[in-house]
């Protein structure tokens, strides 16, 4: 049953569409005054909404519409109003980004989400980076667990264990999918001499074709990592690696 914050989301979602649409129609039409309001109300959106996903790893959104809208916002794949703010913000003398957080927020956020246990500025402004996974389907509990487990090892810089999760988020979702679709038969794990076929061939069968070398490579490259063959200490590969898993998992679920 969808919650009162997931009801949040898919209409902030659905008017931050709204905006970018304004925005494109102001411009169109030279209008600067439209055009200042659809912006200020994109922004406030996206802010907020970014701010809401950060104690969501996992959320089930059926509308095809907002889940693409999350999934460019996760993965920066900028609408037509983020260029538009980009642009503005290369005219201007403002340090940062327009839509980043201010240290206000960072305040108020970090109080309300991590000083209860931790501090730092670190943990919410790498949960605010990571995304969420979005499924039309049900999944199992691991797969929110491993999901949550990989952003939190991001946001404390284990950029290793960061690929450890993804391949396990991988293996789960192939898995689950493959019992779902009846493409392996369903199994008790806790009796011992049977077993599931391995992982490469669930893979396999759980991936659309288009996106089966994508998911492979991803697969190897986290096996690579584990096996001790190479190591991770750059937040931007670890971030590509999680987004890019996120990605994946979310086609097999398709």
């Amino acid at each position: 049953m969808i919650n009162a914050t997931e009801v949040r989301i898919l209409s902030e979602a659905r008017q931050l569409k709204e905006s970018n649409r304004k925005a494109v129609k102001a411009v169109l039409e030279a209008d600067i005054k439209g055009l200042a309001a659809a912006l200020d109300s994109y922004v406030k959106l996206k802010k907020q909404l970014m701010i809401r996903l950060i104690d969501l790893p996992v959320l089930k959104i059926h509308d095809p519409d907002v889940q693409r809208v999350l999934t460019k916002l996760r993965n920066n794949e900028p609408l037509e109003a983020d260029n538009m703010v980009r642009f503005l913000e290369e005219q201007s003398d403002l340090p940062g980004k327009i839509d980043d957080l201010d240290e206000a927020e960072k305040e108020d956020l970090a109080h309300e989400l991590f000083y209860s246990w931790y501090s730092g500025y670190r943990y919410v402004e790498a949960m605010y980076k990571t995304g969420s996974l979005f499924l039309k389907y049900a999944w199992p509990p691991e797969l929110a667990v491993f999901v949550e487990e990989a952003r939190k090892c991001f946001a404390f810089r284990q950029y290793n264990a960061v690929y450890a999760m993804c391949r396990v988020m991988l293996e789960i979702a192939a898995r689950h999918t493959c019992k779902r679709k009846g493409k392996i038969k369903k199994y008790h794990e806790n009796v011992r001499g049977r077993r599931s076929p391995n992982t490469t061939r669930l893979l396999s069968l759980s991936a659309p074709d288009s996106l089966r070398d994508k998911i492979q490579t991803i697969y190897y490259d986290c096996s690579e990592l584990l096996h001790g063959h190479n190591r991770v200490s750059d937040e931007t590969k670890a971030l590509d690696m999680l987004k890019a898993t996120l990605d994946a998992v979310q086609q097999i679920y398709r």
